[in-house]
């Protein structure tokens, strides 16, 4: 499954649960909304160097204004397990 695929089964799987959806192209590949709040989410592919890049995304958001009511989350999506993580990211302005 290539990244893109991954990706558009998150939007699918979140528009299910009643979320509005944007893809980006920034920092974050979804930006869902619905009345309690925002979830920005970076999308990845379990692959060699995931470590690496999981490490990189949680240092880059320390320097990112957060919003009230929103949460910043990592998916990392496996071909043989699925979604394997969903990490909501906590306290990255430490």
């Amino acid at each position: 499954m290539t990244i893109e695929e991954v990706k558009a089964r998150a939007v699918e799987q979140l528009e299910s649960v009643g979320y509005t959806v944007l893809e980006t192209h920034g920092e974050f590949d979804i930006i869902a909304i619905n009345r309690l709040g925002l979830r920005f989410i970076k999308v990845i592919k379990e692959e060699q160097g995931l470590e690496n890049e999981y490490l990189g995304i949680r240092d880059r958001l320390k320097y990112i204004p957060h919003q009230p009511r929103a949460t910043y989350e990592i998916w990392v999506y496996s071909d043989e397990y699925g979604w394997k993580m969903q990490n909501v990211i906590e306290e990255v302005a430490k």
